[in-house]
């Protein structure tokens, strides 16, 4: 949704390449971290995983709220003309704002 007609090809390329490479390396490291702390500290690679997802969620919160979402928004004044138009329809999904 945020880059040119020209460099979809291009963009869906490169994530596919990152997701083949975060396929391969994830289990890897996570293998990693198994073997070298099976012993000591049990459950280190949960607590390592818990740690990516929460670097995740970092980044997915920093982002700008007008990239953030691929699909189309709506202003509440399209909510308003809608509900102008007819009687209350609640078959209309609203988004949390």
């Amino acid at each position: 949704m945020n880059a040119k007609e020209s460099e979809q090809g291009r963009i869906q390329g490169a994530l596919y390449s990152i997701q083949a490479l975060a396929s391969g390396a994830g289990p890897m490291v996570l293998r990693g971290i198994y073997y070298y702390t099976k012993d000591t500290t049990p459950g280190a690679m949960f607590i390592f995983a818990s740690g990516l997802y929460v670097v995740a969620a970092v980044f997915a919160w920093a982002l700008p709220v007008d990239k953030a979402n691929s699909s189309a928004r709506r202003s509440q004044t399209d909510y308003d003309e809608l509900d102008a138009e007819g009687p209350d329809d609640e078959s209309i999904e609203r988004p949390l704002l």
